[in-house]
């Protein structure tokens, strides 16, 4: 009879291409858990950190098993536990703190942050009535919360420290964005229109980058900053 349940490691060459591996390097790679990102949009934390302070595994395995280290102000010890993009990562005893993003070839990135910031934002992708006709949002993270006044699927919430929204975000003209996926990943600019999606075509936006172009792309692969 074959092994049954979801396997412990993932072979490097099969890794979803989010995952920063060699795919020659190592043969296997961490597989993350289940319940936050999905597969194609997060790693597990100790390949992140590999990759941010350039570690081998078995030191790194000690930090967080010993609780040395911390997604978004929380203290971690399971080493396949799945971070993504807006996650931040702090190490406990060097003070350091590094934010996930995603680079222009849709794979992960990281950058060095002098402290760990007040707030972090989340995009809404999910709106629906929980019992006693309460409205409730989903995030990109998983987490499913009350929902703000006028918050919508596509706009974006800021949460801060003590786990609840600062503010809402709107998907609007004006806005500052970041495409997190699409054939213009990685980008960041202006939203510069935006058109509603009917029965046959989902909704969209025309962008406008940092360099001047203007793009248009799916309101699903943008998340709104500011």
């Amino acid at each position: 009879m074959g092994i049954k349940g979801n396997s412990r490691q993932i072979k490097a060459l099969n890794a979803p291409s989010y995952f920063p591996t060699e795919r020659k390097g190592f043969k296997y790679v961490a597989k993350q858990n289940p319940g936050r990102f999905n597969l194609a949009r997060s790693v597990s934390l100790i390949v992140a950190l590999r990759k941010m302070l350039e570690e081998s595994n078995r030191p790194l395995r000690t930090l967080i098993k010993e609780g040395g280290v911390k997604v978004n102000g929380s203290v971690i010890r399971d080493i396949k536990y799945p971070v993504g993009i807006n996650d931040v990562i702090s190490i406990e005893k060097s003070k350091r703190h590094f934010a996930i993003g995603i680079n222009d070839r849709a794979k992960f990135s990281y950058s060095e942050l002098k402290e760990e910031p007040k707030e972090k934002i989340r995009k809404i992708v999910g709106k629906y009535k929980a019992k006693m006709n309460k409205i409730m949002i989903r995030l990109d993270d998983g987490t499913v919360i009350d929902a703000p006044k006028n918050a919508d699927v596509n706009d974006s919430i800021k949460i801060n420290n003590e786990k609840k929204v600062a503010n809402v975000i709107k998907a609007k003209e004006g806005a500052k964005c970041i495409i997190i996926d699409g054939i213009h990943v990685g980008s960041q600019g202006v939203i510069k229109s935006l058109q509603a999606g009917t029965s046959i075509k989902q909704a969209s936006a025309q962008v406008q980058g940092s360099d001047g172009a203007v793009f248009e792309t799916l309101l699903k692969n943008i998340m709104i900053v500011e």
